[in-house]
């Protein structure tokens, strides 16, 4: 990490905590907002930008990318509220998941990133969903994940979920933690941020959604957007209290307590969390640091990892064989145009995906090489997800 990385740190807890700034600190501007953006936190500390040394083209450029982002978020939030509406009057149980659920935390919610509207509904509730979004004017669109389908409407994508869990995820833990989000669906609350309201599951199932995002994203690209996620859920509902009564034993039940307590000094120790959390303080800082680099190094949904993605992705893949090879089956028949013509290869179809991963792999220069530096890369980074207790196909009985 360098210098403009630890001025990043200190900028994003001046903006969410009013932690002090070096006025005198060595940066960046351009690295600074690379990284930011990297990490789709680039809007984080637009109400502190008079206290930056910025140069006035720098500082338009920065304004208009602030605006953009700010008239993006509404148009989220009110086709969240549009949809959620919908689903309240046909009496299907919903809640939001990440995006607004998250956001409600932070000190200025429009700042914080917003992709796509993620909604949870009960299994059986499922198909009843689908229609009402069908029937609000959303595009149902091919989906090559089986926990949710995607549906898009005025350039919003929204993902419909039947469970929050992933077919990576060990059953023991998937299990405990989609029936506690079920459980969490008959006790939803309301949040409001602006005047729009819309429902959220309960505090404890909130913060394990957060921190299983976490979970989900560390082998296929962490970023700071959900790092702050739970460090503003943190700062806002997780004293000492609720995490003696509840969420210790419910983190530890969905095989993320370590992740929880690692994460939480991290957030301490580099990014101006305050406050005093006894549960995390005995948290190797050591580990801390190297999830911190882990982070810096990957960048939101894997944005930096322009070398060597898929062969880091199957080398991912092969832990659990059942799930890549569903995997490659689903991406298979979406991608094998031959299917259309001659639909009895269906069955086929991961051979064909496999094959072109491989073809894709290789045409990379120094392909072996590559592999081998990705494979010790892989075997690093298994040791370090161990140590996290995150691992994927681990307690599969």
């Amino acid at each position: 990490m360098n210098s403009s990385d630890k001025f990043l740190f200190s900028l994003i807890g001046n903006a969410l905590f009013d932690a002090e700034l070096d006025p005198n600190a060595e940066y960046s501007w351009q690295e600074v907002f690379a990284e930011l953006t990297s990490q789709a936190a680039a809007a984080i500390p637009a109400d502190k930008v008079g206290q930056l040394r910025l140069t006035g083209e720098e500082r338009e450029q920065y304004s208009v990318y602030v605006i953009s982002q700010v008239m993006n978020w509404n148009r989220v939030m009110y086709t969240q509220q549009m949809i959620t509406d919908a689903l309240k009057e046909a009496s299907v149980p919903a809640a939001v998941l990440k995006g607004a659920a998250a956001g409600i935390y932070y000190p200025r919610p429009e700042y914080r990133c917003m992709g796509d509207i993620d909604l949870i509904v009960l299994p059986e509730d499922f198909s009843r969903a689908v229609e009402v979004l069908k029937k609000s004017g959303c595009r149902q669109q091919n989906s090559k994940n089986e926990r949710h389908e995607i549906f898009i409407i005025d350039g919003v994508h929204i993902e419909l979920h039947h469970y929050f869990s992933t077919l990576q995820d060990s059953p023991v833990f998937a299990k405990y933690l989609d029936e506690r989000i079920y459980n969490g669906l008959s006790h939803v609350q309301y949040g409001e941020i602006e005047g729009i309201r819309f429902p959220m599951l309960p505090e404890v199932e909130n913060g394990l959604v957060l921190l299983q995002h976490i979970s989900q994203h560390l082998e296929t690209g962490l970023g700071l957007r959900q790092i702050m996620d739970w460090m503003l859920y943190v700062n806002t509902v997780l004293d000492d209290g609720l995490w003696e009564r509840e969420f210790e034993k419910a983190a530890e039940r969905s095989g993320l307590k370590t992740l929880a307590v690692v994460t939480t000094r991290m957030c301490r120790m580099f990014l101006g969390l305050p406050g005093t959390y006894t549960w995390c303080e005995d948290a190797d800082p050591f580990l801390c640091r190297d999830l911190m680099t882990y982070v810096m190094n990957h960048g939101n949904f894997g944005r930096k990892d322009t070398a060597g993605s898929t062969t880091k992705f199957l080398l991912n893949s092969f832990r659990n064989p059942i799930a890549f090879l569903r995997m490659a089956q689903r991406c298979g028949c979406a991608t094998w145009e031959i299917l259309d013509q001659y639909s009895f290869l269906r069955p086929f179809a991961w051979v064909h995906q496999i094959v072109r991963w491989m073809r894709r792999g290789s045409r990379r220069k120094s392909f072996l090489p590559s592999l081998f530096r990705d494979i010790r890369k892989a075997g690093a980074e298994d040791r370090f997800l161990d140590k996290l207790g995150v691992r994927r196909g681990k307690n599969l009985r």
